[in-house]
């Protein structure tokens, strides 16, 4: 029996059936979104990426448990978070998913929500 339970870190590599690798997305911004308590968060498009994963940390970005998953969105434009804490610094990073796997987390990003 192979045990398939693995905790991706920031720094993992996640190589596809065919030795592939997807990259961390490029140009992540982050900028507030159209109302109080919203993000918007943006990478280019990446080839062979089928989706994308965003994760968030309300605290500590070094700590691996503080990570939570935020939403996944199957462009890597104009992805909307809603729901958060008004004067709250959060931490987001995002990667691409394809028929592989799981590519490389951006570096996270930080952002006081308005």
């Amino acid at each position: 029996m192979i045990d398939c339970a693995h905790q991706y870190l920031a720094g993992d590599i996640v190589r596809g059936i065919h030795g592939g690798t997807l990259p961390a997305p490029a140009d992540f911004k982050i900028a507030h979104g159209p109302k109080s308590g919203t993000i918007m968060l943006h990478v280019a498009r990446l080839a062979g990426a089928k989706s994308y994963e965003v994760q968030m940390a309300p605290v500590d970005p070094t700590n691996q448990d503080n990570w939570k998953p935020a939403t996944t969105s199957a462009t890597g434009t104009h992805i909307l978070l809603e729901g958060l804490t008004p004067a709250q610094t959060y931490w987001f990073r995002i990667r691409a998913i394809g028929s592989g796997g799981e590519g490389v987390w951006t570096d996270p990003v930080s952002v006081i929500v308005t």
